[in-house]
């Protein structure tokens, strides 16, 4: 599509949980998307707080890796009943991989 439309400064969104729902590959989405992708929602299986589900987020940031992304990783998940704590184990989770 973004051929198509020739425009530049549009770019590709990658909603982690989506991609997994849709039952595609997380390295196959980056990669695809390359240069093109400019934002990115990270969450895991049920919008779980990252490393709580069954997402191998590890897979998808490595291949962030691969296309050099260097844009915001924002995180978009339930935190459930402990939302500092939720969050602190989502980036400590992360950090691993980074």
């Amino acid at each position: 599509m973004l051929d198509e439309a020739r425009c530049e400064n549009v770019l590709v969104m990658a909603d982690v949980f989506q991609i997994y729902v849709e039952g595609d590959s997380l390295r196959e989405a980056v990669l695809k998307d390359g240069k093109r992708l400019g934002y990115v929602h990270i969450a895991d299986s049920d919008r779980l707080t990252p490393g709580k589900g069954k997402i191998n987020l590890k897979e998808f940031i490595e291949a962030l890796k691969e296309i050099d992304y260097n844009g915001y990783l924002p995180m978009e998940f339930n935190p459930g009943s402990s939302p500092d704590e939720s969050l602190w184990q989502a980036a400590k989770y992360l950090t691993n991989f980074l």
